[in-house]
């Protein structure tokens, strides 16, 4: 089964320079991890700070680059579809963290705040900062790198920039399975679904169990595929996903295995067919 706490490395699949250096604050001894996207042009990103100021907290600050306020200005005339879908991710985290948002004086509560926020005001109290919280948890090093990808994921969910993470462009937003006829027809896929199902349900196979992290390394994190529970060809035409319940990961030889047949294989009787095989091992 997949880890508890969400994987940085799989969520964002490897777009990030991660740098780390040891800290000492208040007896707690750790890793502060700062990482930055690559996707982003410099000077119109940001930098993301995570540490642990008590044993049972954590903090991560985005710090906005030079001309950072365009992002905030996207989270604002976004909040009513990719800030409600930044919410959701955020208070619906795999690792159960109940997070809390400020950007100066302002709370950054719901995709309303974000809709009302005054930026320019905003930005200039805090500084270009935007500060996420959690207190009442105890933080290791991997659960304050799952809080630092939970919060990169919000942030770069709510501007709507997850299509840069392909280098492609992503004109389905959320839905998914619309026809394009070219030689063939293709179905449009959602990075930021692929994303959202990594980040829920990690990025070990659903199946079989593997995780070619674990088993080749980190450069080989994109290996693991996404796997829709109903076949986008037979979804009749674009619908939302939700990648919690339409979403699974599953390793190359499991995704291939399912969709040998017509209907693919269920998850669970494949999984049936690779415990029974190794009780009679």
């Amino acid at each position: 089964m997949p880890s508890e706490s969400l994987s940085l490395e799989h969520f964002l699949n490897g777009f990030l320079e991660i740098g780390t250096k040891a800290y000492q604050s208040f007896g707690v001894h750790g890793k502060q991890l700062i990482a930055r996207p690559l996707v982003m042009e410099k000077g119109h990103g940001f930098t993301c700070t995570c540490w642990s100021p008590y044993e049972d907290a954590a903090n991560v600050l985005l710090e906005f680059d030079s001309y950072g306020a365009g992002m905030v200005f996207a989270w604002k005339s976004r909040a009513e579809t990719d800030g409600v879908a930044a919410f959701d991710f955020i208070k619906n985290n795999r690792a159960g963290l109940a997070v809390s948002i400020c950007m100066g004086d302002e709370v950054l509560g719901s995709p309303e705040d974000l809709a009302n926020l005054d930026v320019t005001s905003a930005y200039e109290n805090a500084a270009g900062r935007v500060k996420f919280k959690v207190r009442g948890r105890h933080f290791d090093d991997e659960m304050r790198q799952s809080f630092l990808g939970i919060c990169m994921g919000f942030a770069l969910l709510a501007a709507g920039i997850y299509e840069k993470l392909d280098m492609c462009r992503d004109e389905g937003a959320d839905s998914e399975g619309e026809a394009h006829l070219s030689t063939s027809i293709r179905y449009e896929r959602s990075r930021a679904n692929r994303m959202r199902c990594l980040a829920f349900h990690g990025a070990r196979c659903a199946v079989c169990g593997f995780d070619p992290v674990e088993f080749y390394g980190q450069d080989f994190r994109e290996v693991i595929e996404v796997h829709h529970i109903v076949p986008i060809s037979q979804m009749g035409g674009p619908r939302k996903i939700d990648p919690k319940t339409d979403l699974i990961p599953l390793c190359p030889n499991c995704h291939r295995a399912i969709h040998k047949t017509n209907p693919p294989t269920m998850p669970e009787k494949l999984r049936s067919i690779i415990e029974s095989k190794r009780i009679n091992d």
